[in-house]
């Protein structure tokens, strides 16, 4: 096996990885076209050169650009920690469905604003003004290509499943806890208004 691994770096190999990778590009180029004369929507266009992952330890720009590229050029620092960002996603939904979230490990940016209350039969209320808080990160994730974010969670997951190993979790699949997790969002009570708040 060790010899096959180094293999793969000698002339010859490298010039058949080259040769292979220019003809998936020639075919890309000549499908792609064709595709969208016939009217056909090609939602997400397969990348010329297939980069290798950086290092989950030196992954933050790349993540970066690449959710940057989803916001057309927006600067995602505005919603999202930039430092350990791949770490802080993964630990953020591993968290979710739990009573308590460390504020350390959470990925996205503190909302703007403080939150809003309002006093009403000696009690306190989340008054309805705070959801307004939160109207800009509802519309960008509303206007995320679905598809783009899918095949980027792909093609990324091995540094996904690394961070989530390194939780502590060396036995299970992060897919498997992401499922999880959204399953019990979905399944979370849309709450009455007004909402009793209790210190």
């Amino acid at each position: 096996a060790q010899q096959a691994a180094l293999a793969c770096f000698d002339q010859d190999s490298i010039a058949e990885y080259e040769r292979r990778r220019e003809e998936f590009r020639r075919r890309r180029d000549f499908v792609v076209p064709a595709l969208q004369a016939m009217g056909l929507k090609v939602p997400v266009l397969p990348d010329a050169v297939a980069e290798a992952l950086p290092l989950l330890d030196q992954s933050d720009e790349a993540a970066l650009a690449l959710v940057a590229g989803w916001l057309g050029g927006a600067d995602p620092r505005q919603f999202l920690q930039p430092q350990f960002l791949l770490p802080r996603l993964v630990a953020t939904v591993d968290n979710l469905p739990r009573t308590t979230l460390t504020r350390q490990v959470y990925a996205a940016q503190p909302v703007a604003g403080d939150l809003v209350r309002s006093e009403a039969d000696a009690r306190t209320w989340l008054d309805s003004a705070n959801f307004a808080r939160y109207g800009a990160h509802v519309a960008l994730f509303e206007a995320l290509d679905a598809r783009q974010v899918v095949s980027a969670y792909v093609r990324w997951y091995p540094l996904l499943q690394q961070a989530y190993r390194d939780l502590g979790v060396p036995d299970r699949q992060f897919n498997d806890r992401l499922v999880e997790v959204i399953d019990h969002l979905l399944a979370a009570p849309e709450p009455r208004s007004p909402v009793h708040l209790v210190q």
